[in-house]
């Protein structure tokens, strides 16, 4: 193999690495597939950058995506409610959602999943065409 050779393979193998490391770490963007939930009249919700299970304990900011029957939507507000099931526990912080300047897209800061097990995310979404509910399904651990 000369020196070229050698090169180009260079980076490949630094890549490898790297996958190979963020593969060995835990949950990773890469493995997890987007949470997606909508309601019956094609509302929903995708979030593409919460590893699954959620972690435990870690503040969070993640990127929604709002879409109705798969283009993407536009709304006026976003409300954020967490509930763990069969019990009354609820987020220990106040997630806010804001807008991006790509229609559908938003921010959601301040997420923290406090006690480990299955947790439903609430979206009160308001649109032109009225408000919506999405509910979201997720485990933490």
């Amino acid at each position: 193999m000369d020196k070229k050779d050698a090169l180009l393979q260079w980076p490949v193998a630094q890549a490898l690495a790297i996958l190979t490391s963020l593969a060995a770490h835990g949950p990773s963007l890469a493995q997890s597939p987007p949470l997606t939930a909508k309601t019956k009249n094609g509302l929903g919700v995708e979030i593409a950058n919460l590893p699954q299970p959620a972690p435990l304990n870690q503040m969070m900011t993640v990127n929604l995506r709002l879409v109705r029957n798969g283009q993407p939507a536009r709304a006026s507000s976003i409300a954020v409610e967490g509930l763990r099931l069969f019990s009354k526990n609820a987020l220990p912080t106040a997630p806010a959602a804001t807008p991006l300047r790509e229609t559908g897209s938003w921010r959601l800061d301040g997420l923290r999943f406090h006690i480990a097990g299955p947790w439903r995310l609430i979206f009160r979404v308001q649109t032109e065409d009225g408000a919506g509910e999405v509910v979201l399904p997720l485990e933490v651990k």
